[in-house]
């Protein structure tokens, strides 16, 4: 602590996760100073739940799997995100699919998912949901990842980070794999326990699965769909 100015430089947690948290995105330094510095400029008390930035650090995490654990880490390959759309069946989903089809499109088709009109979420997550129900009863490559996105459902009913959930990649890690977060990558930890090391900030920028304070915007600007998750 005194060779870094009176705080450490990580956190060490063991993390149990019960139910699905949030899914997020975490700066890089230079991202955080600059918006630590513009929540200041616009007059946020440190407490304040609309704070995006409590601090001007970065948050990379790694987390080390205790027993199995279900993540959600990065976004899925364009070309996997429109197959998975696709074998759902939504109707309302398809013009997404489509467009991930003829371009790497997956920071729009998120932002639309996230952005989607209040009027027809609902409907939405239901068919999303009921049809997650039917592909992992079916079994193939989408069945666990699908399965998952059920159990998310019951842990936060209604969200529209279900949908959401569609575009990141899905993955079970074995006890003692691990999975390491770069600023940039979007991601969720689902259910399982690990022991996770990070930096020392509380910099999240949510899109959901949580009742705090979401800034889709924000998260977009941080979010980069090409970032590598590696898992270890």
């Amino acid at each position: 602590a005194r060779r870094f100015g009176g705080r450490l430089p990580f956190l060490l947690k063991v993390l149990a996760a019960g139910k699905a948290l949030s899914i997020q995105v975490h700066p890089s330094r230079a991202q955080a100073e600059a918006g630590y510095k513009a929540d200041n400029e616009r007059g946020l008390a440190p407490g304040d739940k609309n704070r995006n930035y409590v601090d001007d650090w970065p948050k990379p995490e790694i987390l080390c799997a205790l027993t199995p654990f279900a993540i959600l880490a990065g976004m899925r390959d364009p070309a996997d995100a429109a197959a998975l759309l696709r074998e759902l069946g939504v109707p309302a989903l398809a013009p997404l699919a489509g467009d991930l089809e003829r371009a790497d499109a997956r920071a729009d088709v998120l932002a639309r998912i996230l952005s989607w009109a209040a009027g027809g979420r609902d409907a939405l997550v239901t068919d999303v949901v009921a049809a997650c129900e039917r592909v992992a009863a079916e079994g193939g490559p989408h069945a666990a990842a699908c399965a998952d996105i059920v159990q998310v459902s019951a842990d936060h009913p209604g969200d529209l980070g279900i949908v959401a959930s569609l575009l990141l990649r899905h993955a079970v890690l074995r006890p003692g794999q691990a999975v390491f977060l770069p600023a940039g990558g979007l991601h969720a930890y689902l259910h399982g326990t690990g022991v996770e090391l990070l930096a020392n900030s509380d910099n999240v920028v949510r899109a959901g699965l949580t009742p705090k304070h979401i800034d889709i915007p924000e998260l977009l600007k941080l979010t980069n769909p090409a970032v590598e998750v590696p898992l270890l």
